[in-house]
């Protein structure tokens, strides 16, 4: 057994039948479909996708041209289901700020592979590549090598425990302290 982050186990196989990942958002140019319909063209071995969210009806015929299950707007609830049952979270876009999504399929226990980009250098999170071949490698390689399966995990904890709500409020209420103790010297 491989450990999954938020503790949960994951054979060897993944605990789909079929290694599942998922992607969320609204379909646009930003979310880069293409690149990820480019990329699952580079993954080896059979895998599901599915993307949350709904827009661009020719981004998202590109995408569903590719074998991509698109499930179109989503309550919250459907959307966090959706996420917490995949094996893997691809972020796609090709410009970003600091997506949610991220931490939210982090404190739900999901690994995460982000395309490489600047916007997201700072957030920890294991990068899957900068172009569509290194993206699918990546998957790839996600799925069939264990170690690199627990790495990724591991990068989704830490950035986590960066990124949450408390350590967000510690490092506010910390930066407040310093703050205080220069004007008092």
């Amino acid at each position: 057994m491989i450990p999954r982050v938020g503790g949960k186990p994951v054979d060897e196989s993944c605990r789909n039948q079929i290694p599942t990942l998922v992607c969320v958002g609204r379909i646009s140019r930003q979310k880069d479909p293409q690149f990820l319909a480019q990329a699952l063209q580079n993954v080896g071995s059979p895998v599901r996708c599915i993307w949350v969210g709904d827009g661009e009806a020719q981004l998202r015929q590109v995408l569903e041209d590719a074998g991509v299950y698109v499930t179109g707007w989503v309550t919250s609830r459907e959307a966090h289901d959706h996420i917490s049952s995949a094996d893997l979270f691809v972020h796609s876009a090709e410009w970003e700020g600091a997506p949610m999504t991220l931490v939210d399929a982090a404190a739900l226990g999901v690994p995460i592979l982000v395309r490489g980009i600047p916007h997201l250098d700072g957030l920890g999170f294991a990068k899957g590549g900068t172009t569509p071949r290194e993206l699918g490698s990546s998957i790839q390689r996600f799925f069939s090598e264990p170690d690199y399966r627990t790495q990724v995990s591991g990068q989704a904890i830490e950035s986590l425990s960066v990124h949450s709500s408390g350590a967000q409020r510690r490092a506010l209420a910390a930066l407040y302290q310093e703050t205080k103790e220069i004007r008092s010297e």
